[in-house]
């Protein structure tokens, strides 16, 4: 927990996240539909599940820490396109934010 603390605090949002996440095979290509594995095209959409056994402290750095990170990607994105035209029509989302409502869910209805 204290370790993905410290990346949180230094900026490392992503992989804070990663150090308290279950493993993920990334795969680019073609795949036999593993529970553990998902496609890429060069970047990371989704990220492997909470460890087992987390702290409800490490639940909640590695929650913020995913949300952080996507919140991130998603200003990237937006400084990325050109024209003001593309500004004002594009609406970058969070990759992760479904991922995230989807784990705290399962996480609340275990309570």
């Amino acid at each position: 927990d204290w370790y993905a603390k410290s990346l949180l605090d230094l900026g490392e949002f992503l992989h804070a996240a990663a150090v308290l996440s279950l493993e993920q095979k990334v795969v680019s290509g073609m795949d036999k539909n593993n529970n553990n594995t998902f496609h890429t095209n060069g970047e990371i959409n989704q990220i492997g599940p909470p460890q087992q056994g987390l702290s409800p402290y490490g639940f909640y750095v590695r929650a913020y820490a995913l949300y952080m990170a996507g919140e991130r990607r998603k200003e990237e994105e937006y400084a990325g396109l050109d024209s003001e035209g593309q500004k004002q029509k594009a609406v970058p989302r969070n990759p992760y934010l479904q991922q995230l409502l989807e784990e705290l869910s399962e996480a609340y209805m275990e309570e």
